[in-house]
């Protein structure tokens, strides 16, 4: 089981039954989010035209400002929000209203990530922006602290399903408590059963996993790349602790809960791909994987990077190769 991007669950059927969700973002049975109190939550849109199951300017992920022209999200999102998406901030209106609009001019993922059903680490990526943002950016867990005491009470904030029910979107930013569990607990939890959510991981510190106890709140289908904050009086203290990964848009049952990259554990892999993406010469390496958008000019005869694709026909990617649901850098 995984979960499912609701934007693509008129595909799911065909994919390859990939059918638990690997969210995209929304918050399940979160509260309204003051206005102007999580300016740095990025709603990514899909920048292209005619593709399948998705139109121009749609919002179909999430990212966070961690630089005034950086973006923190998950290698999810690359898949669904393409390797460039079109970048709101400053935003709180689902569709509409004021924001702050800026393009992805360049992306780095991790190379760990491989988009497996049932074991999705090293789900963290980096996007450019085209010119930087005037809002303020979030800070970022250190590798040298430890913000995650088990009593702390998170926050998530999102956009889009308020339940489990593709027609549940919400009209504009939620949020919604969880409290980090033991990472014990988050392998009995998901990692068990015929069918597990998260196969492995938990003993390496790469993910955690959260949840209100008695409470049906949790991340839910389009919150990829969604932030779990430890927040301060001001947005200006808040701390982002995690990035959203998967969910089983349930709250308070065995799979309640949601399962987040943890960014302190990436916090030197963040820190050189912010390098990466501001050097036009640097390419990616190792545990970096680089794509610009200058490299990859749009080809009106075929489907260029980022576009969506079907697994079951590999050809409609004129460069790189269908990877889960969009064409992907072949390097």
């Amino acid at each position: 089981m995984r979960a499912l991007p609701v934007l693509l669950l008129a595909l799911a059927v065909s994919a390859q039954g990939r059918e638990l969700l690997q969210i995209s973002s929304q918050i399940l049975n979160g509260r309204d989010a003051e206005r102007g109190r999580f300016n740095y939550v990025a709603s990514l849109r899909f920048p292209y035209a005619k593709d399948t199951g998705v139109k121009l300017n749609e919002f179909v992920c999430q990212g966070v400002l961690i630089r005034p022209d950086v973006l923190l999200t998950s290698a999810w999102c690359l898949v669904n929000s393409g390797m460039w998406p079109i970048v709101k901030l400053a935003s709180y209106e689902t569709n509409g209203g004021p924001a702050e609009v800026r393009r992805v001019t360049a992306t780095v993922w991790h190379s760990g990530y491989t988009g497996t059903i049932d074991d999705v680490q090293d789900d963290v990526a980096l996007m450019l922006l085209d010119k930087p943002s005037s809002v303020t950016p979030v800070q970022i867990a250190a590798a040298s602290r430890d913000p995650l005491a088990r009593n702390d009470k998170l926050t998530i904030a999102g956009w889009g399903l308020t339940q489990d029910d593709p027609l549940a979107t919400s009209k504009h930013l939620m949020y919604a408590s969880q409290f980090l569990l033991k990472q014990q607990r988050c392998a009995e939890k998901w990692s068990s059963g015929d069918n597990p959510v998260q196969n492995g991981g938990w003993d390496t510190n790469k993910i955690l996993c959260g949840a209100y106890a008695g409470h049906n709140k949790a991340l839910c289908y389009g919150d990829a790349g969604s932030p779990l904050l430890r927040r301060g009086a001001t947005a200006a203290g808040d701390l982002i602790v995690g990035i959203g990964s998967q969910s089983a848009c349930k709250g308070d049952s065995f799979l309640g809960g949601s399962i987040y990259s943890n960014v302190a554990h990436y916090y030197g892999w963040i820190q050189n791909g912010i390098r990466i993406l501001k050097s036009s010469t640097v390419q990616g390496y190792g545990a970096w994987k680089v794509a610009r958008k200058a490299d990859y000019p749009p080809k009106p005869t075929c489907k260029g990077i980022g576009h969506r694709c079907m697994e079951s026909n590999r050809q409609e990617c004129c460069s790189g190769s269908c990877f889960i649901w969009a064409c992907w850098p072949s390097a």
